[in-house]
């Protein structure tokens, strides 16, 4: 469920999570795996806390295609779980930790409104495939997070 909300004024309706509200609508929920794709080469999920569900719903096309994945992974309380949850299925897991503001964009902006802020994710690559990733710390230990 989502709250009801007024599409047509402005907002970050990505940063909505789903339940919890006291006012909602039903909206329709897919897995991936209900998907039936036929190839995988990139997951990339942010999914504001729910994470771990997504690949709960992908887990059969994970284990068929080994796609690489990218997560955010940015809540404490739940960080954890999912690292476990890629190191039991056989992923070397990294972080990537990409400042908000980037000097270089596109508009040439040179004001930061975002401090030092970063968003925090992982890349997990499948550990068969021997990838050497370079400039991104590996994580060997789900327990040591933040």
């Amino acid at each position: 469920m989502l709250p009801r909300i007024d599409y047509a004024k402005g907002g970050n309706f990505g940063a909505l999570a789903l339940g919890g509200y006291e006012q909602s609508e039903t909206v329709p929920v897919l897995t991936v795996d209900g998907l039936g794709l036929a190839h995988c080469h990139v997951v990339k999920v942010d999914v504001e806390g729910m994470e771990n569900e997504v690949l709960a719903s992908a887990a059969a096309t994970i284990k068929r295609c080994w796609p690489a994945l990218y997560l955010e992974n940015d809540r404490r309380e739940r960080a954890e779980e999912l690292i476990k949850r890629l190191f039991s299925t056989d992923y070397v897991v990294y972080w990537h930790l990409p400042r908000l503001f980037n000097p270089d964009n596109f508009f040439a902006n040179p004001e930061n409104i975002f401090a030092n802020l970063i968003s925090r994710n992982v890349l997990a690559l499948p550990a068969e495939r021997n990838v050497k990733v370079e400039k991104l710390q590996r994580i060997t230990d789900p327990a040591a997070i933040f």
